[in-house]
């Protein structure tokens, strides 16, 4: 699990617990040290006002607020717990996918019933290969006109009502 580390943006270290964090009247944050080095003038006197590194907006030293940051992560489990954890997701999972499967060929057995002469993997690849080209034809949408190929035969309209739906779909689209 990762989480955001920040840094103080004159030293380039990192904001933790290990060291008081100073933040002044604008937000930022940076170490107490490296603001009060700010503080002060090449000669060591302290300076009436200072500007933030990061956006020179005017503060002085009682404007200074401490801050105090937690490197703890909240709510971290062990590598033992994500894993049972991925492992009842998994296992979840699967019993959903066969529900659906089993749901699946119920309904392809229930939609296909009396048709002994047409394969259900047949009539499913023409039907993906029609959503096929209407995706190709939205995407180039050169012509106007609608392709042959997309019309379904009078028989299989009559026949199968999702390729009639399908067909439906295809020529109002």
């Amino acid at each position: 699990m990762s989480f955001v580390r920040f840094n103080c943006i004159i030293c380039l270290d990192w904001l933790d617990d290990s060291k008081n964090i100073a933040c002044p009247p604008c937000g930022h944050n940076f170490h107490e040290e490296c603001i009060e080095k700010l503080l002060h003038d090449d000669n060591g006197n302290v300076q009436e006002c200072a500007t933030c590194p990061c956006c020179r907006s005017g503060f002085t030293k009682a404007e200074l607020r401490r801050n105090f940051f937690s490197t703890a992560v909240f709510g971290a489990t062990t590598p033992i717990e994500e894993l049972q954890n991925a492992r009842s997701a998994i296992e979840l999972l699967e019993k959903s996918l066969t529900a659906m499967r089993a749901k699946v060929e119920l309904l392809e057995s229930a939609s296909f019933e009396g048709e002994a002469e047409e394969d259900p993997e047949e009539v499913l690849l023409e039907e993906g290969e029609v959503e096929q080209e209407v995706a190709v034809q939205a995407s180039s949408s050169e012509s106007s006109s609608i392709p042959s190929s997309w019309e379904t035969p009078r028989s299989r309209r009559s026949r199968h009502p999702r390729a009639r739906r399908l067909a439906t779909t295809v020529l109002f689209c």
